[in-house]
């Protein structure tokens, strides 16, 4: 199974739109829906590598222990399979970490990533923990890599510790917005 190493280069392409197919990134993570699958495929051929990202569990923050819900992830998973993706991007994990109805526990989380990550495997599907910094410590063997998007909820000093302390690769995305008026 194929996974991010040191070194290799990102565009993030959250709207579903690529903006340039031979942008010079060796990883292209783009939306799991709104990305045309020829898209995916014209990346490919210039021997790009694609990260699907998909939400999995931020719709109103849902109950990951219920079935349905699973089986809502279950498919996406598969749906990056089909289009052809090379890794999993779940994101919005970290529900235990805001403030919903459910409360959910880290445990929870921990739990719905061993399933996701189960199914993942089952389609010879990398998978990473996205945005969930205080389990970063307790998920690995099951994902390949995490990533941390510039979180006010890490600091640098725990950020490197639970990076060090863990087996799967670790990144840090830090967003940089740009003034395209300019």
């Amino acid at each position: 199974m194929w996974q991010p190493t040191a070194g290799m280069t990102w565009q993030i392409e959250p709207s579903g739109a690529v903006s340039d197919l031979t942008h010079p990134a060796d990883v292209f993570d783009v939306d799991l829906y709104d990305t045309p699958v020829t898209t995916i495929k014209a990346l490919k051929g210039n021997i790009k590598k694609t990260v699907s990202y998909f939400s999995a569990g931020r719709e109103f923050w849902l109950d990951t222990k219920l079935p349905n819900v699973r089986s809502i992830a279950t498919s996406r998973i598969k749906m990056a399979q089909d289009r052809g993706c090379d890794n999993l991007d779940p994101n919005n994990v970290d529900c235990y970490d805001n403030s919903n109805k459910l409360k959910p526990s880290p445990a929870t989380v921990i739990d719905y990533m061993h399933y996701m990550a189960k199914e993942a495997h089952y389609r010879r599907l990398p998978i990473c923990l996205k945005t969930a910094g205080s389990i970063f410590g307790d998920v690995p063997p099951i994902v390949e890599w995490h990533v941390n998007e510039q979180s006010p909820n890490i600091t640098p000093d725990v950020k490197t510790k639970i990076f060090n302390a863990s087996s799967a690769k670790g990144f840090s995305t830090v967003w940089k917005i740009m003034d395209l008026d300019t």
